[in-house]
C-alpha cells in the first residue's frame, strides 16, 4: 500500500476537517443549555450524554487524515479530563478555534516562530490573570462548594446536594465514586472507608469497563509483594489459590516483568474465570515501603518478602488482604473497604503520628498527614437513580463531571462562570494588542489567535442558550464593569456571577486553555501529513 502524503496547507486542511467534525459534536454540549449527543456503541441502547470527553472518545471516521486531526483534539480533551476532571468541552472548542484561525492566518505569515511566540505569550498573560483572579474555597465553605457542583451539573440541585454531602463526609482528599442505584429513580450517598494512590492500569487488557476504561474488581483478594516480581513461578501458587477460590485478584508490587504481566493477561483473556489486575505500589524508595505497610494493615494482609519476614515458601491464604471493591483507572487505584482490624489500623496511625512529631521537616510532615488520611479517609459512594438506563448513563456522566469540577475548585479556587472569564481574558488580550502597535504582524496574529478562540468559546455558550452573541457582548461591555459581572445562561441576564452562584473552577479554566494552546501550536507547526491507510469508500 502506497503512503499518502500531503504538504503545507493541504495537510492542515485535511486534518482540520476531522477536527471540525469532532468539534461540532462536542461544542453542542457546552453550557447549562447545551444539548445532548446520542452515541451508538454497536450494541444495546444508545448512550445519551452531555459529557464532552465521552463524545470525543466515541468519534471515529474511515478517513485516516480526518482521524489524525480528530485525534489531536481528543488529546486535548483527554489530557484536560485527566488533569482537572472537567473542562473537556471548553478545551475542544478552544483548540479547534485556534487551529482553524491559524490555518487561515498561516497563509500570510512570514515567520511561524514569531506566530508561535505570540500564542504562547498570550497564554502566559491569560494564565497569570486566572491565577491572580481566582477566589479560594475553604473546606468549610459548604455553600460555595455546592454552587460549583450545581453549575457543573447544569443547575441540578439534587446532584449538587449529593456531592456536597459526600465532600462534607470524606473531605476533598477522600474517595468519591458513582454507582447505579438499585432503588429506581432514588439517589443516595453512602459513606465507608477507603485507600487510594496515583498508580493505575499498566495494560489495557485488564480493563473490565470499556466505557470508562477502568478495571473494577468486586471483593478481590489483595496480594502485596515487597519487591519486583520477576518470574511467573513466584506467583503461580498464589494465582492457583485465588483461581480455586473463584475470587478476583489484585496484585500490588513495585514492578513486574513483562512475562508476569503477560501471564496474568493471558489468564484473564482466556476467560478462565480469573479476574485480575496488577498495579504498581504507591510511592518510591523508603516511602514506598512505608506505604505498602500501611496498605497491608488496611486490607488485613501481609507483605510477601524475606525483608518483611514472609518468605514466599511459607505462603498461606491468611497473607492475602481483602477489600470490598477495587477500581483501577488510567492513573488512580481506589480500594473501598478493607479487612484490616480497627485495632491494627489505630496502632498504625498512632505509630505514624509519633514519627511525625519527631520530624521537623515541613515536606515530611505533609507526607505523614497524607498517610494518615489514607488510613482514616472515608470513601463516599453516590448511588444515582433514574427512570431509564439511558437517563441513568447521562446522569452518571453529569455527576462525575460535577465531582471533578468541585475538587478542582477546592484545589485552585474559582472564577466567574457562564463563559465570563473567557470573555474577560479576551478583552484583556485585545487591550494588550491595541496598546502595542509596534509588535510584529506575525507575533500579533499569534496573540490574536488565542484572543479570538476565547471569544469563540463565549459565542458558542450564548448560541447554545438561544441568544445572539453580539447582543450579549454589547450588554456585557455596557453593564459588566466589575470583574465578576457577566452573562448568566440560567436567567439569560447580565448580573454578578458570584452572587448568582455561577462559578467555574480556576483549575479547569487554566488547564483547558493550556492544553488547547499546546496542541494548536503543534498542529500549526506541521508541514506534512502521512498515512499508509486509504480512506474507506
Amino acid at each position: 500500500m502506497n503512503t499518502r502524503i500531503l504538504f503545507g496547507k493541504d495537510a492542515r486542511a485535511a486534518l482540520l476537517a476531522g477536527a471540525e467534525e469532532l468539534y461540532s459534536a462536542v461544542a453542542s454540549t457546552l453550557g447549562p443549555r447545551g444539548h445532548t449527543v446520542a452515541i451508538d456503541k454497536g450494541y444495546g441502547i444508545p448512550h445519551i450524554t452531555k459529557d464532552g470527553v465521552t463524545v470525543a472518545r466515541a468519534y471515529d471516521t474511515d478517513d485516516p487524515m480526518k482521524r489524525m486531526g480528530a485525534t489531536l483534539v481528543k488529546i486535548v480533551a483527554a489530557k484536560t479530563c485527566d488533569q482537572a476532571g472537567d473542562g473537556t468541552t471548553t478545551a475542544t472548542i478552544l483548540s479547534y478555534a485556534m487551529m482553524k484561525r491559524g490555518v487561515c492566518g498561516l497563509v500570510n505569515i512570514q515567520n511561524p516562530h514569531e506566530y508561535r511566540r505570540g500564542m504562547e505569550d498570550a497564554l502566559d498573560e491569560a494564565v497569570n490573570y486566572i491565577k491572580s483572579s481566582a477566589v479560594e474555597i475553604e473546606p468549610d465553605e459548604i455553600d460555595k462548594i455546592r454552587q460549583v457542583a450545581k453549575v457543573s451539573a447544569n443547575g441540578d440541585d439534587m446532584v449538587a446536594d449529593l456531592i456536597t454531602s459526600a465532600i462534607e463526609n470524606v473531605g476533598n482528599d477522600g474517595i468519591i465514586t458513582v454507582e447505579e442505584s438499585t432503588k429506581g429513580d432514588e439517589s443516595t450517598v453512602e459513606v465507608t472507608t477507603g485507600f487510594q494512590w496515583s498508580k493505575g492500569i499498566i495494560n489495557p487488557y485488564f480493563v473490565t469497563d470499556s466505557e470508562r476504561m477502568e478495571c473494577v474488581l468486586d471483593r478481590p483478594y489483595v496480594l502485596i509483594w515487597g519487591q519486583n516480581i520477576n518470574y511467573v513461578q513466584e506467583i503461580l501458587a498464589v494465582v492457583q489459590t485465588v483461581y480455586t477460590a473463584k475470587r478476583s485478584f489484585l496484585i500490588v508490587a513495585p514492578n513486574a516483568s513483562n512475562d508476569v504481566i503477560k501471564f496474568l493477561v493471558t489468564n484473564v483473556q482466556q476467560n478462565n474465570g480469573l479476574k485480575a489486575c496488577f498495579v504498581k505500589a504507591p510511592g518510591f524508595g523508603q516511602m514506598q515501603k512505608d506505604l505498602m505497610q500501611d496498605l497491608a494493615v488496611k486490607v488485613g494482609g501481609r507483605i510477601v518478602g524475606e525483608e518483611y519476614g514472609n518468605a514466599i515458601e511459607s505462603f498461606g491464604t491468611d497473607w492475602l488482604g481483602e477489600v470490598d471493591k477495587a477500581t483501577i483507572s488510567a492513573n488512580r487505584t481506589v480500594l473501598v473497604g478493607g479487612a484490616g482490624k480497627p485495632v491494627d489500623i489505630d496502632a498504625r496511625i498512632e505509630f505514624i503520628r509519633n514519627e511525625m512529631a519527631e520530624n521537623s521537616n515541613t515536606y515530611d510532615k505533609e507526607k505523614y498527614r497524607e498517610r494518615i488520611s489514607r488510613l482514616t479517609g472515608g470513601a463516599a459512594v453516590i448511588y444515582v437513580g433514574a427512570d431509564s438506563e439511558v437517563e441513568m448513563k447521562e446522569r452518571k456522566d453529569r455527576v462525575d463531571d460535577a465531582i471533578a469540577a468541585t475538587r478542582a475548585a477546592l484545589d485552585e479556587g474559582y472564577v466567574p462562570g457562564g463563559g465570563t472569564i473567557q470573555y474577560k481574558i479576551a478583552k484583556i488580550l485585545e487591550r494588550s494588542l491595541n496598546d502595542n502597535p509596534k509588535w510584529s504582524t506575525d507575533y500579533s496574529e499569534g496573540y490574536r489567535t488565542v484572543t479570538e478562540a476565547l471569544r469563540k468559546h463565549f459565542h458558542i455558550l450564548c448560541q447554545n442558550a438561544g441568544v445572539e452573541p453580539i447582543r450579549i457582548e454589547v450588554m456585557m461591555d455596557l453593564k459588566s464593569t466589575a470583574f465578576q459581572q457577566g452573562y448568566n445562561p440560567f436567567t439569560n441576564s447580565i448580573e454578578d456571577m458570584y452572587k448568582a452562584g455561577v462559578i467555574d473552577p480556576a483549575k479547569v479554566t487554566r488547564t483547558s486553555l493550556e492544553n488547547a494552546v499546546s496542541v494548536a501550536v503543534q498542529f500549526l507547526s506541521m508541514s506534512c501529513a502521512m498515512s499508509g491507510e486509504e480512506a474507506k469508500k
